[in-house]
């Protein structure tokens, strides 16, 4: 398990995992908007790696996201 804590005022932040990782977001928010925009998360017991997002975010936006193989390859 890995633990990112995000403290953030009138920040725009996001967090961007490779496929296969399970994110539990369990961040605080107040006048923000926290978007979990991952799909289709492995199963729990899996054994598949897990990021915690914790902490908390005032007038802010937080968006957490699964890497594309498909945007990477745009990029070569």
């Amino acid at each position: 398990v890995t633990e990112l804590v995000i403290l953030g005022t009138m920040t725009s932040d996001k967090i961007v995992v490779p496929p296969g990782v399970r994110v539990v977001v369990q961040a605080g928010s107040f006048m923000s908007e926290i978007a979990d925009l991952t799909d289709d998360p492995p199963p729990v017991g899996s054994g598949a790696p897990v990021v915690r997002v914790t902490g908390f975010v005032l007038m802010a936006e937080l968006k957490i996201s699964v890497r594309r193989r498909e945007l990477l390859s745009d990029t070569e």
